[in-house]
Formats: structure tokens, C-alpha cells, sequence
């Protein structure tokens, strides 16, 4: 239970009938037995809640993890496209002027 053997529960209600009449006894055990299970039921209520936020959490993060692998697939994906269009577009050669030679044969 909570470190408490069987000799100490004997001392506890040994304490208990010097303390308490014999004819209170058995309404201070159902008063404890009722708060055991009050107490019991709080705390199931309690794991269960948290449970219940930690499976949540789980699924944000799931969540968040997908779209940011989303996030980072669509940025490859348009920076691979970007690099494939730039490769594969040849760069246009620049008109070539005629040299100055051939303009003034041309001019004679």
C-alpha cells in the first residue's frame, strides 16, 4: 500500500479505538472507505484525462511533422524544377557585329 505493513495498521486502529467511541468506529470507516473510493475514482479520472492530452499531443506532432516533410518536399520539388528549367534553357548567343574590316570593304 503506501510502506504501511501489517504491524503498523494494528498500532492505527489499536490508536483509533483509544481515540474514537466503539460506536463511532464503523461510521469513521465507511466515511474512510467512501473517500478511498472517491479519492480512487479522482485519480482513474485523472489518467485518464492525461491520456487522453498525451495521445493529442502525439497528433499535433504527427501533424506538424507531416507538414513541415510537405513543406519541405513542395520546396524541392520547385528548386529541382527551377534547376532543371535553368540547365536545360540554352543561353542565346549575343548578335556578333560584322568587323570593322569587312564594313569597309564593303564601303569601297
Amino acid at each position: 500500500m503506501f510502506g504501511i505493513g501489517f504491524s503498523e495498521i494494528i498500532v492505527i486502529l489499536v490508536i483509533l479505538l483509544i481515540f474514537v467511541k466503539p460506536e463511532d468506529l464503523p461510521k469513521l470507516i465507511r466515511k474512510a472507505g467512501k473517500m478511498y473510493g472517491k479519492a480512487k475514482k479522482l485519480y482513474n479520472e485523472l489518467m485518464q484525462v492525461k491520456d487522453k492530452l498525451l495521445q493529442e499531443i502525439d497528433e499535433v506532432a504527427s501533424l506538424e511533422e507531416k507538414s513541415e516533410d510537405n513543406k519541405n518536399n513542395t520546396a524541392a520539388n520547385t528548386e529541382t524544377s527551377t534547376t532543371s528549367q535553368t540547365t536545360t534553357t540554352p543561353n542565346p548567343a549575343p548578335p556578333q557585329e560584322p568587323a570593322d574590316s569587312e564594313t569597309e570593304t564593303k564601303n569601297s
